[in-house]
Parts: structure tokens; sequence; C-alpha cells
């Protein structure tokens, strides 16, 4: 989280990555995909499901788009790429097209995520999100979610995901 600095900005959580992905059914398997594979680089992802309703909500989104070291935005349903890889190289971003596929996510994170400290394989993040997609249906019935994108699911998802990065490789 967030860490006040006395001396200076904020201090951003160094393993932080937030997600800005669409939540719906359909987006639903590239979303484990997402949480599979950053928590196989052994780095936090962060979404808004977890910021609650209310009140200056946008305030808390940039706020925790402040508190993460990296970003992530799946454009991948917006419209007229031509423009976004213009203006991505403009800002100095790289564009990572996933071919809308959790196997095009995972090998588009080992290209972004080259200089990360931990380098997962493919196959590790694969193992990771079939257990999670696995586990999903259950995991929504002991939360009372309706979706996956609830904010108890999230967490749990982190939880679990975090768990299978930690086991040896085998």
């Amino acid at each position: 989280m967030l860490a006040d600095n006395p001396n200076g900005p904020p201090i951003v959580e160094e393993y932080g990555v937030f997600l800005n992905i669409p939540y719906d059914r359909a987006f639903e398997p590239l979303y484990l995909a997402y949480i599979a594979g950053l928590s196989a680089f052994r780095l936090a992802p962060r979404a808004t499901p977890q910021i609650p309703g209310g009140e200056r909500r946008l305030d808390r989104i940039l706020d925790l788009i402040r508190d993460c070291r990296y970003s992530i935005h799946d454009l991948s349903r917006a419209r007229g790429w031509r423009a976004g890889k213009s203006l991505s190289d403009l800002s100095g971003t790289d564009v990572y097209a996933h071919g809308g596929t959790p196997a095009g996510v995972f090998r588009k994170l080992c290209n972004a995520l080259v200089l990360a400290d931990h380098q997962p394989g493919v196959a590790q993040m694969a193992m990771i999100y079939r257990k999670l997609r696995r586990g999903l249906p259950n995991l929504i019935k002991s939360t009372g979610a309706k979706s996956a994108f609830k904010a108890r699911v999230f967490a749990d998802l982190i939880v679990v995901a975090k768990g299978l990065a930690s086991e040896p490789a085998g």
C-alpha cells in the first residue's frame, strides 16, 4: 500500500501492478491469466474491485494507480489501434498484443517484465491459471459473490495464486 513519506511524495508499492481491464464474463479467462501471470512474477495485482463504492471513488482509483510501480491497461476491446500505437510511440509506452488468449497474456508478460527480479516460465503461469480456473466456481460460491470481479473473490484469487507461485516447480 501507499506509505506516507514526510520528506517527499508517497512511497510506491514496489511490487504493485495496477490492472485496467474490462470486468465482464467474456474477459474472465484473461482476468485470471493476468492474476496468474503477475503472481508467478511475484508481483501484486491491484484492481478496482478492491476499492469499496461510495463517494470519491475516482480519487481512490487514482490513489490505487499511484500506489503501484507498474500498470497494465488492456485495450484489446478498444477501437483505433493505429491511433493507440501512434500515441504509445509518442509517450514511450510499449504495446503488447496478447491475441485474446491466456497463453498470449503469459508470453506478453514475459516480454514486458523481462527486467523483473523473478523470471517464471509460461508453463508455471499456465499451471497457476488452470488451478485458478478450476477453483473459481467454488470460490465464487463460498464468498456468495455473483462474479469473479468482486472484491472478496479478487482478494482470494490473489492469495491462492501467490501460494501456487511459491510452490516449487515440478
